[in-house]
């Protein structure tokens, strides 16, 4: 059997379905299946909010004396320009991440591992920008976890008006 973890706002659903006792009312089936819904929806429609989710990505499983053992991913995503409170403009803006912003800190116990680093910015016009690009490189620095850090570096020459990170990794 696995368990997913138990730090994470996305449920998990577990491959077994026992129907306890006599509870076998519909009652009981609607609120599975609305669960298995709400699962489905969130992972594979994806879901993009500021706040960590659970992804529904395995990596590195393995099986310890019976047990599986499986690294989850998680997914944060960040609205860069309601960070900075406004338009980002040329040059290199850090953000620093608090316990208070939207989204807070990533908490973890060792370490995180990155798995995906992406996003989009527009510019004026509008222009629509992807990143990793020379125009807009941001990287994500967990240096001092107390404090982690989102770094933009914005050659493209206009303020950026839209810009959003979603960053992908692993917990240890």
């Amino acid at each position: 059997m696995t368990f997913a973890p138990v730090n994470t706002f996305s449920s998990y659903l577990p491959p077994e379905f026992y129907l306890p006792g006599d509870e076998r009312d519909n009652d009981f089936i609607s609120k599975r299946e609305r669960l298995t819904s709400d699962i489905l929806n969130i992972k594979e429609n994806a879901n993009y909010e500021e706040k960590e989710l659970l992804t529904a990505q395995q990596w590195f499983s393995q099986t310890v004396s019976g047990a599986i053992i499986t690294s989850y991913g998680y997914r944060t995503t960040f609205d860069l320009v309601a960070l900075n409170g406004g338009a980002i403009g040329s040059g290199t803006t850090t953000i620093t991440l608090t316990t208070t912003t939207q989204p807070p800190l990533i908490q973890f116990d060792n370490s995180i591992i990155p798995t995906h680093l992406y996003g989009a910015a527009t510019v004026s016009g509008p222009i629509y920008i992807g990143f990793p690009s020379d125009s807009i490189i941001i990287d994500f620095d967990n240096t001092t976890p107390s404090a982690q850090e989102i770094n933009i570096t914005n050659n493209y020459g206009s303020n950026l008006t839209q810009c959003y990170l979603v960053f992908e990794y692993l917990k240890t």
